[in-house]
């Protein structure tokens, strides 16, 4: 059996995913795939390491394992996943998310808002990906003639000072401003921050966060709209280098980055803008409750009126239908799963509560030219 490492600072959900992914390539070669957890390993890393003896190293957050400094790299073919290049001397593999489209894809998708200004919030003390994706953010509403701020707070500051801080902040943003944050959690700050400063949220500020956490995404009110990452895609990528790497010992230096997947819109961002609050709160409910049949009347049902009035001002707030709504909750819910290799195209009909295969076969055609398991090739092979 052929061993490898995987080095890790926790079990958090991107590191299952990435494992997922390096699992994935691993189970066809005969690789064993042993976990080392930063502060759960009984012996030094060097003596683990060496007790081992694997043909070589998957390390997540190399950073994380100062001690991996001591490890002889080179009988141990190593690649760094979610590292700083710099860190290495530039010397080494590196994967890492593409920061830079990740920030393109922020600014792109709040633009399209409408909305009077914008902000970058980074996370404290600063971290290379964080840099990039506001330079990026930056960068790209400059493009366009936008103006954006950015909030990047000291390393050691007590919480409840940035807190207070960062809501100093937000309030003075021009409203209706679109705000993002380095990745998810930082996002939830923004969140409690803005509410401290007593700004409606989403209708005042919209938020986007990165790494589609659904136990942050789902749980914050408003429900938080974040930028999906392809993390098991980025730990098959690094097993494919190390792979290479074990071949070709004598390469020094090899650069990869994984682009982001997809934004998964939830409330945070979806009603920005929306004046009414009814119509802020159908959208919610849209979002939520699309997969479990929720048609017009439901929707009426949420907004506490008729039918007709309920369609009036949806059109009026919006510029389309309630039906034209949670179409288009389904199909991003459709492509979000199509993303997912674990979920079988034949059974997505029934899991987005749809009449039956072929109308959503139907519908999709319609909406993307091309059929679930055509799309699913030409996104993800």
């Amino acid at each position: 059996m052929k061993d490898i490492l995987f080095l890790t600072s926790s079990t958090r959900l991107s590191c299952r995913d990435r494992l997922a992914g390096v699992y994935r390539f691993a189970a066809p070669r005969g690789w064993r795939v042993q976990i080392i957890e930063r502060d759960r390993t009984a012996v030094p890393l060097r003596k683990a390491v060496a007790l081992a003896d694997p043909i070589g190293i998957i390390a997540e957050c190399g950073h994380s394992f100062p001690e991996l400094k001591t490890v002889d790299l080179r009988r141990y073919p190593t690649v760094f996943l979610c590292e700083d290049k710099t860190s290495w001397d530039g010397k080494g593999f590196f994967v890492n998310t593409d920061d830079a489209a990740t920030g393109r894809l922020a600014a792109s998708e709040l633009a399209d808002l409408n909305l009077q200004s914008f902000a970058f919030v980074g996370i404290q003390g600063g971290r290379y990906w964080s840099d990039f994706r506001a330079e990026a953010f930056s960068a790209e509403l400059a493009s366009m003639g936008l103006p954006c701020a950015r909030f990047d707070p000291e390393n050691r500051v007590p919480p409840a000072r940035r807190r207070r801080e960062l809501s100093a902040f937000l309030k003075n943003l021009p409203k209706p401003c679109g705000v993002f944050a380095a990745h998810d959690p930082v996002a939830e700050e923004v969140l409690i921050a803005a509410a401290d400063a007593r700004i409606s949220l989403p209708e005042e500020m919209a938020v986007i966060g990165v790494d589609d956490n659904v136990d942050i995404c789902e749980r914050v009110e408003p429900s938080l709209t974040s930028i999906r990452i392809d993390f098991e895609q980025g730990g098959f990528l690094a097993a494919r280098l190390l792979d290479e790497l074990i071949h070709s010992p004598r390469q020094r230096f090899r650069s990869e980055t994984v682009p982001p997947l997809a934004v998964v819109r939830r409330h945070s961002t979806r009603g920005s803008g929306i004046a009414d609050s009814m119509v802020a709160m159908a959208l919610e409910g849209i979002r939520r409750r699309a997969e479990g049949g929720l048609d017009v009347n439901g929707v009426a049902k949420i907004m506490k009126c008729s039918r007709r009035s309920a369609e009036m001002r949806f059109l009026r707030n919006t510029g389309h239908t309630i039906c034209d709504e949670i179409g288009i909750v389904l199909m991003d819910r459709a492509t979000d799963m199509l993303r997912d290799r674990s979920i079988p195209v034949d059974s997505l009909a029934e899991r987005l509560g749809w009449r039956s295969r072929a109308a959503f076969r139907t519908a999709f055609k319609k909406k993307f030219g091309v059929t679930p398991l055509r799309w699913r090739k030409a996104h993800i092979g």
